[in-house]
């Protein structure tokens, strides 16, 4: 069971996670192996085939659309009337949000979050809970709270019930709560109508979702007097080096915030959390220029902290100006939302490690850096790895990660060309580049042998280039050494 399912336990049954796997299982693979699910969740087949008939009848129950149908068929699980991948999609998302709904603690957690301070005798009233099962439930929240190591408490102040804590922290527990049970489908009755921006993002319903969901949380979180207080000034000298602050007016004089100093720190607050949640909208040559800007703010520790991380990664690697001033970027906004938004409570405890050599060189260096500046610690370890696999996804495409192939030919030479124009056409010179020595090769395109090798390589038997399988293969061969040479070295892999 991997992270998010874990989580998911804490506030929804495990007959409805062991639901949740088998439907994400389905839209993972076009089938699934019953046999495989048995032993994943530790189930009888016959206890399996209870469990689809069980989503069949949960999908009949609560989505419209006639799309979905999840049949078992000779040890085998696929959907048999949804062949779109976005409709299957739909399905489990459109589920997950049911079983939350319906859930006690994912209402209480709601009522808690939406009205910050209220009596018990109301929870009971508005959710139609009994007294005595609204203190069973709080204390449940209590426990998970601990749990999951947040920095949020729900105290009992006479007949006063009210959730206690930093207040970025709170709302980011409310926003990435609310998005893990109800994906796009937001809950109508919570999301503001004065959302000035979700209309530009028609196109594409998680980010208007994303947006909605964090305008709405600060206008509820405002209009009952509860604002940011960790923002220092420095921290507005940030947003400034980057972008014009007046940009963002608009959308924070839409909420009840009566002066300056408020003011100044929900748009800071608003900013880094756009930069980090809504990355989509902004582009590789705005994040370069905006890395480029901030390293003129060396006075600031955590610019000092980019700089000593990229002048380290200089040494070590080439990496172009234009990239490198895009990790200075990635490296202060991911930073500063860990040490202000409270992100670091919301990833994983599973610490992954990479036996990885550019994993383990980079992490080495974020480190150090760390240690120079005396900016992160021991402590800090699970975010420094995730902060390792930000920049080393950047740094692809060094001299040994390029792929060579050599192409060669007797009884057809005239395709030689035509074969090096169609890879050169559909893959970029970042990933392959052609060669005639042998020995260098990892790929080999041929139509006869080529005689003897020193190495083992990969070979390619291109007899004809009009044959459809050729090319099936030899893309696929091409697609799963990109994937070992620029993915798998510069991610931490979990699973098979």
């Amino acid at each position: 069971m991997y992270y998010i399912e874990k989580v998911y336990s804490l506030f929804i049954t495990k007959k409805q996670v062991n639901k949740l796997i088998i439907l994400k299982k389905a839209l993972i693979s076009d089938e699934v192996s019953v046999k495989t699910l048995c032993e994943e969740l530790n189930k009888t087949t016959t206890q399996i085939k209870q469990l689809v008939l069980e989503i069949n009848y949960d999908a009949d129950r609560f989505i419209d659309d006639d799309i979905f149908f999840l049949k078992e068929n000779d040890g085998r699980l696929n959907f048999e009337l949804a062949s779109d991948s976005m409709k299957k999609i739909e399905v489990f998302g459109k589920i997950k949000k049911i079983y939350f709904k319906y859930s006690q603690y994912y209402q209480l957690i709601n009522y808690l979050f939406k009205h910050r301070k209220t009596k018990i005798v109301d929870i009971s009233e508005d959710l139609m809970f009994s007294v005595s099962y609204c203190y069973k439930l709080l204390e449940y929240i209590k426990r998970v709270f601990v749990t999951q190591k947040i920095p949020i408490s729900v105290k009992k102040n006479a007949d006063w019930i009210h959730i206690s804590g930093t207040e970025a922290c709170i709302r980011m527990y409310h926003y990435l709560f609310e998005l893990m049970a109800c994906d796009t489908y937001l809950n109508n009755s919570f999301i503001s109508i004065k959302d000035p921006v979700s209309e530009n993002y028609d196109a594409m319903d998680t980010t208007r979702a994303k947006h909605q969901l964090m305008f709405s949380i600060m206008e509820n979180a405002i209009s009952q007097g509860y604002v940011v207080e960790n923002v220092e000034t420095h921290d507005l000298e940030l947003l400034n080096c980057m972008e014009n602050i007046h940009d963002s007016l608009p959308i924070i004089e839409k909420l009840p915030l009566k002066n300056t100093d408020t003011i100044n720190k929900e748009l800071v607050y608003y900013s880094f959390w756009r930069f980090l949640f809504i990355p989509e909208f902004i582009s590789d040559d705005e994040k370069s220029e905006r890395g480029k800007k901030l390293k003129s703010l060396n006075h600031i520790n955590i610019v000092e902290f980019s700089e000593k991380i990229t002048n380290k990664l200089c040494n070590k690697y080439f990496v172009d100006s234009k990239t490198l001033n895009i990790i200075f970027y990635e490296i202060v906004i991911n930073t500063w939302s860990y040490t202000h938004l409270f992100t670091e409570n919301f990833l994983s405890r599973e610490i992954l490690s990479s036996s990885q050599k550019r994993m383990t060189d980079i992490e080495q260096i974020v480190i150090e850096s760390a240690n120079e500046t005396n900016f992160l610690d021991e402590e800090d370890l699970i975010y420094i790895k995730k902060l390792t696999q930000i920049i080393a996804s950047n740094i692809l495409f060094q001299e040994n990660d390029l792929i060579y192939i050599a192409v060669s030919g007797i009884n057809q030479p005239e395709y030689i060309n035509v074969v090096k124009n169609i890879l050169s056409k559909m893959y970029s010179h970042n990933f392959i580049q052609f060669t005639t020595n042998i020995v260098k090769a990892d790929i080999v395109i041929s139509d006869c042998a080529i005689g003897n090798t020193t190495k083992e390589v990969n070979f390619v038997f291109m007899d004809c280039i009009q044959k459809k399988e050729n090319w099936e293969k030899l893309t696929l061969l091409i697609q799963s050494l990109i994937m070992e040479k620029c993915v798998y070295k510069n991610l931490t892999m979990i699973g098979k």
